[in-house]
This record gives C-alpha cells, structure tokens and sequence, in this order.
C-alpha cells in the first residue's frame, strides 16, 4: 500500500483532472480490488498489487481533495473547514470498526468483505454523482 501512495502522489503531483473531485472520488473504486482479493483468498503477491492500487487511489484522491478544498474554501474558513473535515472523516470510525466485527463474526469474513465492497461501490457513485460534486471544476490559477 504504501509504494501505491507514493506512486499515486507522484501521479498527483502533475495530474489535473478537469473535474477533480469526481477524479478523486471515483478513484477510490480501487479499494474494491483488495477486498475481493482478500475475499477470494487470493494469492499474497494478487493482494498486495491490489493494496498497492488502493494505496495509489488513497493518495490520488487525497491530494486532490486537499487541493479543492485549498483553492475553493476562503483563507479565513480553511481552518474551520477543515476541522469540519476530519471530524466526518473519522468521527464514527470506531463504529465503523464495531459493525465489521460484529458482521464478520455473525456473516464471516468473506461476505463480510463483499458487504463492504457493496457499500464502497455504493457510496462513491452515491458521492460522484452529487451535481456539485461533478460540476466543480478546478480554481483559475
């Protein structure tokens, strides 16, 4: 995962996509592929490759939303807009982390892994689909 975000940095770092956010966002799809590894019981070096373009999407999609929300938001309201941020970012990730466990004891790990790449597919295309989502273009230089 981790040479999957240096190389989705190094992407980022001269890719701009002319609607960034539906980029980044739908990038993010990639973080089905180890999952399905994973479910499948795939071979170690399939799992890896497919973390390593998770990884890569992470990075992609971080990067361009840093970058949106740091050439759309006002310089006076970065800060607070960015608390607002990384509190819906990881307020309820421990119950996140409660829910699979729970699932993956009652379900088992395989589907609960498949849940998880249907709630992946689900709430990208939810998020991509939003019309300011899709019609926010990159700030003028």
């Amino acid at each position: 995962m981790g040479i999957g975000e240096i190389a989705g940095g190094i992407v980022a770092k001269t890719w701009q996509p002319s609607r960034p956010l539906v980029a980044g966002t739908t990038a993010l799809i990639a973080w089905i592929v180890p999952l399905l590894l994973l479910a499948d019981l795939a071979p170690v070096g399939l799992i890896a490759g497919g973390a390593a373009l998770a990884g890569g999407a992470h990075s992609l999609f971080g990067t361009l939303w840093e970058t949106t929300l740091q050439s759309h938001i006002p310089h006076d309201s970065r800060s607070r807009v960015a608390s607002y941020d990384q509190l819906g970012s990881l307020a309820f990730l421990q119950v996140g982390y409660v829910i699979t466990g729970v699932a993956q004891a009652e379900l088992g790990t395989s589907p609960t892994l498949m849940v998880g790449v249907g709630l992946i597919l689900v709430a990208t295309l939810v998020v991509a689909g939003v019309p300011s989502v899709r019609r926010l273009k990159p700030a003028p230089a």
